[in-house]
């Protein structure tokens, strides 16, 4: 699951879904990130 924030550039998100086709990863997903994602990405800052 990939959850880009709105952080996160277009070339950033881009350049996610090109490694996801590199290493082959046939399933993946994009979604907004819930608030305890944001939670827990303030607090790794």
């Amino acid at each position: 699951m990939i959850k880009p924030t709105k952080d996160a550039s277009y070339q950033a998100i881009v350049a996610m879904l090109d490694e996801m086709t590199i290493n082959k990863i046939a399933r993946y997903a994009l979604a907004e990130p819930g608030a305890r994602d944001l939670e827990l990405l303030q607090l790794a800052r």
